[in-house]
């Protein structure tokens, strides 16, 4: 409600509990001198339905978060804290009736509300775990989906990993999606470490040149879990080509992998021109590798795409996962690509790695 509903409802419909003073403030409503003010996040920390106290560094009161989201209200049975929130969100014409509270609320003395806004909103993230309408949060990125396919013959070898998958599905941004994906084959590498031990009995010998294996890079690793269980080149190369879809895609190839590239780039140097025609001719196929010399046979064409999305894979979780001169950092900018190219490379990399 705004200011002059809460009032008609007053006077026309029924005796509000307490009898509360109405007012308003930069057309909010405020409510015995409190003004509520809606969030659109807030962390999982938290339990449900709770109240809890806001104080500055000093110690001095701001104001109460008010986690009351999904609660059907009891008007006879509202703190004053919810009776704010209630005001503030209920139409007039549903006042009094059964009603579910639709989000989550900081509410405020009007005397603290413009020191709030100034100093401490943009940052209520960081020191408070929830994040204000007011702070423009950009929706996830999401694409157009028409079917879906089942994969038959999926194994996750350990809990761990399905408990990453689900928790990556649980992220609403792709990023955060990306990496727990990531993740998956990182623990993959382990698993595969310790089934060649257990496979070992008591070599020692055996069991010191598989922890010599061990000690290898991140990108090493990645390569080794990949070459060893994908054999869907043809699928993987198709996952590539997605990044030639569009000059926006085919700019964002060039400034990842390359004017940010590493030496683990596999087109770098000779090779870079071969691929840059190779994506002049529509991308990855063995035919178009051997048109540009990129490989003249179809076993080196084959370890080539799978160094391209090895290469790839690393570089994108790099970006993501560092902040960082030297480093391509990702921002809201690049989720198109990484939902488009990145997360369909990695889940079918991850889909290879995983069948039977």
């Amino acid at each position: 409600m705004n200011f002059h509903d809460a009032d008609w409802v007053s006077e026309n419909i029924m005796e509000i509990s307490g009898n509360p003073e109405f007012s308003e403030v930069n057309e909010r409503l405020v409510v015995n001198h409190k003004v509520a003010l809606q969030l659109h996040t807030v962390s999982s920390v938290y339990n449900e339905q709770s109240e809890i106290e806001v104080k500055d560094d000093v110690g001095n009161f701001l104001g109460i978060l008010c986690l009351c989201k999904g609660m059907n209200i009891d008007l006879s049975q509202m703190t004053e804290t919810q009776t704010v929130c209630y005001l503030s969100e209920i139409e007039k014409e549903y006042y009094g009736q059964p009603y579910q509270f639709q989000n989550n609320y900081l509410v405020l003395g009007v005397d603290s509300l413009d020191n709030y806004t100034h100093n401490y909103l943009d940052t209520s993230f960081l020191w408070g775990g929830f994040v204000h309408v007011e702070h423009g949060t950009k929706k996830p990125y999401t694409q157009e989906t028409t079917s879906i396919t089942a994969i038959l013959n999926v194994n996750l070898p350990t809990p761990y990993h399905i408990e990453t998958g689900v928790r990556g599905i649980i992220q609403p941004f792709v990023f955060e999606r990306f990496l727990k994906f990531y993740h998956m084959l990182e623990l993959l590498f382990d698993y595969d470490t310790v089934e060649k031990i257990r496979g070992l009995g008591g070599d020692l010998k055996g069991v010191g040149q598989i922890l010599s294996t061990y000690e290898r890079n991140d990108i090493d690793r990645l390569k080794y879990v990949v070459e060893n269980r994908c054999k869907g080149y043809d699928e993987i190369a198709k996952k590539l080509n997605g990044a030639f879809a569009s000059d926006e895609f085919k700019q964002k190839v060039k400034t990842i992998f390359f004017e940010y590239g590493k030496d683990h780039n596999p087109l770098r140097n000779e090779n870079e021109e071969k691929f840059e025609r190779l994506v002049s001719l529509g991308g990855f196929t063995f035919e178009n590798a051997k048109t540009t010399k990129l490989a003249d046979n179809r076993k080196l064409y084959e370890t080539r795409v799978l160094a391209v999305a090895v290469y790839w894979l690393y570089r994108i979780r790099c970006s993501i996962a560092h902040s960082r001169i030297g480093e391509y950092v990702m921002t809201m900018d690049d989720e198109k690509f990484v939902v488009e190219v990145a997360e369909p490379l990695l889940k079918e990399v991850l889909i290879q790695a995983f069948s039977k």
